[in-house]
């Protein structure tokens, strides 16, 4: 669509008034656009139009540009005297613009001369005849006007040559003119003055006529992005031309050109060329076809016609650009020459490279160019330069598909590459192949990287290297086929046969092989990667820290130190393939082991505490190998130097390893893998204990209560001199270990000094020695340990039992609590306390054999029960020589003591005939008298009188009697005395009961008759009424005493009661009487019912008295 717009002062009544836009087409284009971008580009400058607009009155100013992306402008602009409004003879900007839109945009493109055309914009006169002639003083835009209709515009190459062009500057410009509109720049043009002064002052056309021209040198695709204007002044940041390409300046000073350098313009001089910029030349060739051919239009028509047929898509994305159009054709140059003209083919491979990156099989032309050009150069055979090498590396990188170059593109970096004169960014831009999923590059470098596994060190360059590591980290990322697996270890293989020849060949190796080195420290770092792999890895840092300087050796240490405790702070980790991470490491480590202890003594210290740390990590099967290496490794390491600094550098990689442990470790697995290197030590190094200080540590990390620790400190103290010993003996009491290291050499060495320090330290007794003994339970039950426990425990018996040749009682009391001892013991170790009690019963035999005969009987009974329990508990018979009178002793203190009367009697008359057992039971008998021990006092004492009775002797009563204290009792006590003794005579069934018994009713007799009354008390007679009803007892004098003395005492109790009674009758009638009385003066009645009743009561009253009376005397 076409419209049209007017900018002029309008009058109030104007739709518009008070505003420049004095009409414009409907619809053609909204009010911002007009207000915001057509209106400012409508005003011309008020100085510059004074200066060239006044002069000649049909000057006037043409610009073409886009007011937006859609929307392009072609306008003219004159500088009037205002005739239209109330203020008349003002002066100001006059323009008349098309704008057009959609498909005529294109079509402008096509036939833009009506741009030029004067006749296609009506001019200030006349707009102001039209208004007057319709008549409404209103300003409508001119329907007759037409950009498509105009005359012909007369220009030629001649124009160039008015203008002082020659061809580099042709060249010049048209390469400014590009690089302006490609870059949103700005090209200034200076015409010759000549040429200016004409415009100003007669309106010449030259400026417009090179604005044609040039625009018809222009392809149609660059020709709809070039805006113009025909006259300006230098201030070409002036929002009316800012965003025109092209203009033509008309300078006054110096001071305009510097303003155009500063506002970056290109500045093309044509009058004179002092003022010309340095314009970069992109397009040389080009711009000369074009120069060459200005007269012949046809020809660059027809070149821009197979432009477009064979490189559309190309020019649809960059059609601005000189280097595209400078590629075009020198590639169709190279073709029709047949790429004879090496450098140039050279130089259009390099551009080529550049402009057509990307398009891949998008522009079947370009891709048969850099492909036949690559084969007619015979890049492979040559070095890539640099140029050739950047533009190669950026048509690579920006080609996203299968191409006919790419394989050779890929060969001919590689080369460089091989080569070494590859830069870093070629490198990396071969890895970043691999991420382009569509190209097949991951197959191709298998391929290549399989050829160079078995290169020379002098093959093998930094950029091979960074080649095969950037490849490396490429596929460890994008591990999505079995190619890239195969990869992985194609460059696992490379890696270790490279370092093999660099380290065999190569002076530098360690600088060739750092790049590999970083390579694995950066795969070790994820989490993901498979056992395998990560060996690999492992492997060859470990072999860097074995073989490599200190530089690199310290790097590498410091990989691993980073890697080790990832491992430890992620506790087990399991890999992808589901092995163990820390296990991988661990085995990666033992077997470069070896190697690593053949370096100075830092990488040796260093080795050892890693491996420290392994054997005391507990995951199971690692710890066992380390000490298998270690033991072996050591022996060999030890064979070659034995050195007290050799092993002082071993013995601190281990403290080193225990003074930092890791989370991971328990407490139980570092103690027993802490033994285990100890006994290694101990085999390895005959020489060798513990400092003070190593013991800390080592003590330190072991548990009290585990046996399996002593063996080890029994070998330390039997190495270790005498200030050795302390320090041991002192740390290891002070975490209460030397009691259980005491009972441990008991057991299991001949270290008698040893002990005997230990015990002096320790300051134990013999019950805790004992205790500690059997607590600890180290005795496995062999014979050695057997004869060392009997050896020992009967000096500590000797030493305990027999210090002096006699029984005491003391010594019994020592006995006893070393019985408590081992028979609490049993509890703790039943087969140490057997043996224990079999010596222990030995020693009671010897000690209890010192007793004499005599003496046995008066032993305390406790003595006696103790060592009839120990005889018949843990002594064999025979052991005791007396044993029957300890047992007959026994069985005396168990019947006084515990049985009944009739046992002590049956015992005392069995043995009462033999005289060792009389005495012994007299002995017996009297000893718990005296301590009031006998449950029967009187039972005891009538059977110890028993027996002090000769064999035919009377009994004698009177001892009997004395020894109970009878002299000194009343004669009630006395009758009882005696009653007990006939009832328990009686009741025990005694021999001598008869005797007895008689004989103590001869005492009851006296009693009776001299004090008769005393035994009618109920203590005595409950006994007699069990006593008369012996036959023995009655009819007897005593009978017949007490017989009287109860008559006796039955009269005197019945004159009492008679007392009593008449003393209740007389108080009955007082009372009585007082009653009757009382009852006369208050109820007559009452008080004879009352009389009446306690005459019946005392009537009652006496019938019973005299009852009891009559009773009590036929009694009598």
């Amino acid at each position: 669509m076409v419209g049209k717009h007017i900018f002029v002062r309008c009058r109030n009544e104007q739709g518009n008034a008070g505003t420049w836009t004095a009409a414009v087409t409907e619809k053609i284009a909204d009010k911002d656009t007009i207000r915001n971008h057509i209106e400012p580009r409508c005003n011309v400058d008020e100085t510059f139009a004074q200066d060239t607009l006044m002069a000649c009155p049909g000057n006037n100013i043409l610009r073409i540009y886009y007011a937006n992306q859609n929307t392009l402008v072609v306008s003219r602009s004159f500088w009037v005297t205002d005739r239209i409004t109330e203020t008349q003879g003002r002066k100001g900007a006059y323009s008349t613009s098309y704008i057009l839109t959609g498909e005529d945009v294109a079509r402008f493109c096509g036939d833009y001369s009506g741009a030029f055309d004067l006749n296609c914009f009506e001019s200030y006169d006349d707009l102001v005849a039209r208004i007057a002639a319709e008549g409404n003083n209103t300003i409508t835009v001119n329907r007759t006007k037409d950009l498509f209709t105009h005359g012909m515009v007369g220009t030629d190459a001649s124009v160039l040559t008015r203008c002082n062009f020659d061809k580099d500057s042709f060249i010049a410009f048209m390469n400014a003119l590009y690089d302006a509109v490609e870059n949103k720049k700005q090209v200034a043009v200076i015409l010759p003055a000549a040429l200016r002064a004409a415009w100003v002052e007669r309106g010449d056309t030259t400026a417009e006529q090179l604005g044609h021209f040039i625009l018809s040198l222009l392809p149609d695709f660059m020709r709809i992005n070039c805006g113009m204007v025909s006259s300006w002044s230098c201030q070409i940041n002036d929002k009316m031309v800012s965003d025109m390409q092209l203009l033509f300046v008309h300078p006054r000073s110096d001071e305009d050109i510097a303003y155009l350098k500063r506002e970056g313009a290109h500045i093309i001089d044509l009058d004179g060329g002092r003022f010309t910029s340095e314009i970069k030349t992109v397009a040389a060739d080009y711009f000369a076809f074009v120069w060459d051919n200005v007269a012949d239009m046809d020809r660059l028509e027809e070149f821009w016609a197979y432009s477009k047929s064979n490189y559309r898509k190309l020019l649809r994305g960059r059609p601005t650009s000189a280097r595209a159009m400078e590629c075009i054709y020198l590639i169709r140059r190279m073709v029709e020459e047949g790429y004879a003209d090496e450098e140039k083919c050279h130089r259009t491979l390099r551009l080529a490279a550049y402009e057509f990156a990307g398009a891949g099989t998008k522009v079947p032309a370009a891709e048969s160019f850099l492909n036949e050009a690559i084969n007619k150069l015979e890049l492979t055979s040559k070095p890539l330069d640099d140029s050739t090498e950047a533009a190669l590396r950026h048509l690579m990188s920006a080609d996203g598909e299968k191409t006919k170059h790419q394989q050779q593109v890929y060969q001919l970096l590689l080369g460089a590459i091989e080569a070494g004169t590859a830069k870093a960014e070629t490198v990396a831009a071969l890895c970043a192949e691999l991420r382009k999923g569509g190209r097949d590059a991951d197959s191709y470098f298998l391929s290549y990287l399989s050829d160079k596994l078995n290169l020379t060190a002098e093959e093998i360059t930094p950029q091979l290297s960074q080649l095969v590591c950037g490849i490396f980290a490429e596929v460890c990322c994008n591990q999505n086929s079995s190619t890239s697996a195969n990869i992985l270890q194609t460059i696992f293989g490379i890696v270790e046969t490279w370092t093999d020849r660099l380290q065999q060949e190569a002076s530098n190796w360690q600088a060739m092989v750092t790049p590999f080195v970083e390579l694995y420290a950066a795969y070790i770092k994820d989490e993901e990667r498979n056992a395998k792999g990560l060996k690999v890895a492992y492997l060859f840092l470990f072999r860097m820290c074995a073989s490599a300087g200190a530089e690199l050796r310290e790097k590498c240490a410091k990989i691993l130190m980073k890697e080790e405790v990832r491992i430890y702070r992620s506790g087990h980790t399991t890999l992808s393939d589901g092995s163990s991470r820390f296990a991988t490491f661990a085995s990666s480590f033992l077997e470069r082991f070896p190697d690593m202890v053949r370096g100075d003594m830092d990488a040796l210290g260093a080795a050892y505490e890693r491996l420290f740390r392994i054997i005391f990590n507990p995951e199971r099967g690692v710890s066992d190998a380390a000490i298998s290496a270690y033991e072996t490794i050591t022996k060999q390491v030890l064979s070659a130097d034995a050195s007290d600094k050799m092993v002082q550098c071993i013995l601190t990689g281990e403290e080193r390893a225990l003074k930092d442990k890791p989370p991971i470790w328990n407490e139980a697995h570092t103690e027993q893998a802490l033994l285990r290197v100890e006994q290694v030590n101990l085999t390895l190094l005959s020489a060798y204990f513990p400092g003070e200080e190593r013991l800390g540590v080592l003590v330190g990390n072991l548990n009290p209560t585990n046996h399996g620790i002593f063996p080890i400190f029994a070998e330390y103290i039997n190495r270790s001199p005498f200030h050795a010993r302390q320090y041991t003996y002192n740390i290891l009491s002070r975490t209460n270990m030397l009691e259980s290291l005491f009972v441990y050499v008991l057991f299991n060495c001949d270290f008698e000094n040893v002990q005997d320090e230990m015990v002096t330290l320790l300051g134990l007794n013999h019950e805790q020695k004992i205790n500690k003994v059997f607590s600890l339970n180290f005795f496995g039950g062999s014979a050695e340990e057997t004869t060392r426990f009997t050896t020992w425990y009967r000096q500590e018996l000797e030493q305990t039992l027999f210090t002096e040749n006699a029984f005491t009682e003391q010594r019994h009391g020592l006995v006893m609590r070393e019985w408590a001892l081992l028979h609490s013991a049993q509890s703790f170790s039943a087969p140490l306390a057997r043996i224990a009690l079999e010596i222990y019963a030995t020693a009671l035999s010897r000690l209890y054999n010192l007793i004499g005969r005599e003496a046995i009987a008066s032993l305390p009974p406790e003595i006696i029960r103790d060592i009839e329990n120990l005889r018949s508990q843990i002594m064999a018979d025979g052991q005791l020589t007396h044993e029957d009178l300890f047992e007959f002793v026994w069985l005396a203190d168990n019947t006084i003591l515990n049985r009944s009367s009739v046992d002590l009697r049956l015992l005392c008359e069995q043995h009462m005939t033999s005289a060792e057992s009389s005495r012994v039971l007299q002995k017996r008998l009297s000893m718990h008298l005296k301590e009031k021990r006998c449950p029967s006092a009187l039972a005891c004492e009538i059977y110890h009188t028993m027996l002090l009775t000769p064999p035919a002797g009377t009994f004698p009563m009177e001892s009997l009697l004395s020894g109970l204290g009878y002299e000194n009792m009343s004669n009630l006590e006395r009758g009882v005395l005696l009653a007990k003794i006939i009832l328990q005579v009686h009741n025990d069934r005694a021999m001598i009961e008869r005797e007895i018994g008689r004989r103590a009713m001869n005492y009851l007799e006296h009693i009776a008759q001299e004090d008769g009354q005393t035994l009618l008390n109920e203590k005595f007679l409950v006994l007699w009424r069990q006593i008369r009803v012996i036959d023995y007892t009655r009819n007897t004098l005593f009978t017949r005493t007490m017989a009287r003395v109860q008559r006796g005492q039955s009269l005197k109790f019945d004159l009492s009661m008679f007392l009593l009674c008449l003393i209740g009758l007389v108080v009955t009638v007082l009372f009585v009487g007082g009653m009757a009385a009382l009852a006369v003066n208050v109820m007559p009645v009452l008080a004879v019912i009352i009389l009446v009743v306690l005459l019946l009561g005392m009537a009652a009253l006496a019938v019973w008295m005299m009852d009891s009376l009559l009773k009590s005397t036929k009694r009598r």
